[in-house]
């Protein structure tokens, strides 16, 4: 099988009796899938990971391997997979890094989709000049993390 161009590897995180719809997915997109239990089983985080789709189902673990993979692998496409009677759930995957979340049972097209505007808005990002002008201070003085956020707001 070829290697997928965005990424030769895609994590499965959660119980593995529920990725075999999934899996097979993610091979026809030419992923190669590697499954992992949770957050303790995160093993393949040494691989090159294009894709990592994570099921919602078990909340504070699926959080921390959300966390985890988007400290590690900035650039992989991270997918939550959640029922949709739990939007808070939703809510809080987007906010720790997951691009999208899609319902349970995964369908093929969905998935591709979020894959392909997730790649999509990450190359728009990259084209997006960076401006390197130090910001406006306002008069106020400041240096810490906190107060370059508050700046960076006010500008």
């Amino acid at each position: 099988m070829p290697p997928s161009p965005h990424g030769d590897s895609a994590l499965l995180v959660g119980p593995a009796s529920d990725w075999s719809d999934v899996e097979a997915i993610v091979r026809g997109l030419g992923y190669r899938p590697w499954l992992a239990g949770g957050s303790d089983d995160l093993t393949a985080l040494t691989l090159r990971l294009g894709l990592c789709v994570v099921d919602l189902r078990h909340h504070r673990d699926a959080l921390r391997t959300v966390r985890a993979v988007r400290a590690r692998q900035p650039h992989a496409v991270l997918v939550g997979i959640a029922d949709p009677q739990r939007p808070a759930t939703t809510v809080e995957a987007v906010r720790a890094g997951v691009f999208d979340v899609l319902s349970r049972p995964v369908i093929a097209h969905e998935l591709e989709a979020v894959i392909a505007n997730a790649r999509e808005q990450a190359g728009l990002t990259a084209q997006v000049p960076r401006d390197d002008t130090p910001p406006a201070s306002f008069g106020i003085v400041g240096a810490s993390p906190v107060m370059r956020t508050v700046m960076d707001l006010a500008q």
